[in-house]
């Protein structure tokens, strides 16, 4: 038992210490970048801080079969078991380095990690050895095996032999190992919060690049692998005539008779985004919803304008945020917040707002990590993100964080002290299972719903 849980152990410092040193060479070779975009000793010593959850998750994955082979090996003594876990690290040493080597040399051109639209220009290597010099083809393929020397270096230093008694087959690694499961799987899940740890988990500073180093680049390129795999073979758009849906736009954008010159009664207004969690019209009363769920927005009507053409962009709160700063409606599938490459082809709101003097802010109670939202935030230089974590210890918190009841008027708060003119979101959360909000249900009337609706009250 202690002979497994040793090896493992010494996997964990292997690994963590080789993600570490990989993504040194990284920004060495990258200092002079770093450089110019005025990044400080003090945040690149944040970036190794940062990063190491997502570097334990990936660790915990590949230790998950390393545990496999190891148990095979201690129970039954059989060297062929010890072998093949052996070839599996040397493999996953000299593809990791393969995979950092790509991305130093696709950081430069594309300014973004190794993903499944790069390695498609495989398919066409004439192409690739047209754009790239040989001079730098041969650079990253020195680096490529020198940084895998460092990671075998690593590895015979960590695992020095040592003099052993004879191994005898015993059931007794099958009780370390049992005990070991349940630790790799929440290393793997990134703790035992409700929200596990993603891409998003990394990201803290307002330089992408530090962003995207800290993002394991196993860990991306998998993910991206198995989000591109969904997409594969199936048509994910029904397509109707040309002239049919020409007409169907033309129509869209008719205006019979439009008198409105402005409706805002300040030319610079600060602009508050009230992004509400799984709402619907069937809440609202004048939208056909039952009365007495969402009196204030009722209320709201009166001073304001409802537009009842409004339609959800999608069905997750991820492609509400591309919907919102990108203008990009919900597409099938996936979300492109999975998809931090694609990022920079987008349009932005907050930087727009930003070059005509808005400052910007984003207030959640919960954890953004929840389908890469953060990442997309920052990538959207949103001056001010504040999520469960950075709000008061002291403020009670459910299961998937902070209630609204006590986050909209500390956000409100917030938001007064605020340089104006601001463009500021609030992303809601008590209309969200569980339902664990700090209020007796009010409404009694609905059956399956009633916990919703009372969330949503």
């Amino acid at each position: 038992m202690k002979q497994l849980s040793f090896v493992l152990l010494r996997l964990t410092v292997l690994w963590m210490l080789f993600f570490a040193l990989l993504r040194a060479i990284f920004l060495a070779y990258y200092s002079e970048m770093i450089r110019l975009e005025g990044v400080g000793m003090a945040e690149i010593g944040q970036l190794f801080v940062h990063s190491w959850l997502l570097d334990l998750s990936t660790a915990s994955y590949l230790m998950l079969v390393s545990l496999v082979f190891l148990t095979l090996f201690y129970t039954t003594t059989r060297p062929l078991f010890k072998h093949i876990h052996r070839f599996f690290i040397g493999f996953i040493i000299v593809l990791y380095a393969l995979i950092a080597s790509a991305e130093l040399g696709l950081y430069a051109e594309w300014k973004t990690k190794l993903s499944v639209k790069a390695l498609a220009y495989l398919s066409n290597p004439s192409e690739i050895f047209h754009t790239v010099s040989i001079s730098e083809i041969l650079l990253l393929m020195l680096l490529w095996a020198l940084q895998a020397a460092a990671g075998f270096g690593l590895y015979f230093l960590i695992f020095k032999r040592r003099q052993k008694n004879a191994l005898k087959p015993s059931i007794k690694p099958l009780f370390a190992a049992f005990i070991w499961i349940p630790f790799l799987f929440v290393g793997a899940r990134g703790g035992l919060s409700a929200i596990p740890v993603s891409v998003s988990s990394v990201y803290f500073s307002k330089h992408n690049m530090l962003n995207l180093t800290a993002v394991n680049p196993l860990y991306n390129i998998s993910f991206n692998l198995l989000n591109a795999n969904r997409l594969k073979g199936e048509n994910l758009f029904v397509s109707m005539p040309e002239a049919e849906a020409r007409e169907a736009v033309k129509v869209l954008h008719e205006v019979l008779n439009d008198t409105t010159i402005s409706i805002l009664k300040a030319p610079r207004p600060n602009i508050v985004v009230l992004l509400l969690e799984s709402f619907s019209a069937d809440l609202i009363e004048s939208l056909g919803g039952e009365p007495g769920i969402t009196p204030f927005l009722h209320s709201l009507e009166r001073e304001g304008l409802l537009f009842t053409q409004f339609y959800a962009s999608a069905n997750r709160s991820q492609q509400a945020m591309s919907a919102i700063y990108a203008g990009l409606p919900g597409i099938p599938i996936t979300t492109i917040t999975d998809h931090p490459d694609k990022y920079a082809s987008l349009p932005s709101l907050t930087k727009d707002l930003r070059k005509a003097g808005f400052q910007s802010a984003f207030y959640f109670g919960g954890q953004l990590n929840y389908g890469n939202i953060l990442s997309y935030l920052m990538y959207n230089e949103i001056d001010v993100v504040v999520e469960g974590k950075d709000l008061p210890k002291a403020m009670p918190r459910g299961r998937l964080g902070v209630h609204d009841g006590i986050l909209l008027p500390y956000a409100a708060n917030q938001l007064s002290r605020m340089q104006e003119p601001f463009f500021a979101t609030i992303f809601t959360l008590s209309s969200h299972a569980p339902y664990d909000y700090p209020m007796e249900q009010v409404i009694q009337w609905p059956k399956v719903e009633k916990e919703f609706v009372n969330g949503a009250y």
